[in-house]
């Protein structure tokens, strides 16, 4: 397991949004789980634009 963390491999439970998938040469590689991947990107990509979740007053 070490080297294949030390070759970018995520070698521990996959993340909301993303699933293990058997790729021929490869091993199993993380793949996007949708519709988890596209609901989990909105609130992603509205942090990093600054967008804030609180409410004005």
């Amino acid at each position: 397991m070490r080297a294949r963390t030390m070759n970018g491999y995520w070698c521990f439970a996959a993340p909301i949004g993303y699933r293990y998938k058997r790729i021929s040469g490869y091993g199993n590689m993380l793949v996007r789980d949708e519709p988890y991947a596209s609901i989990l990107q909105g609130p992603s990509r509205a942090s990093l634009r600054g967008a804030s979740t609180r409410r004005p007053r």
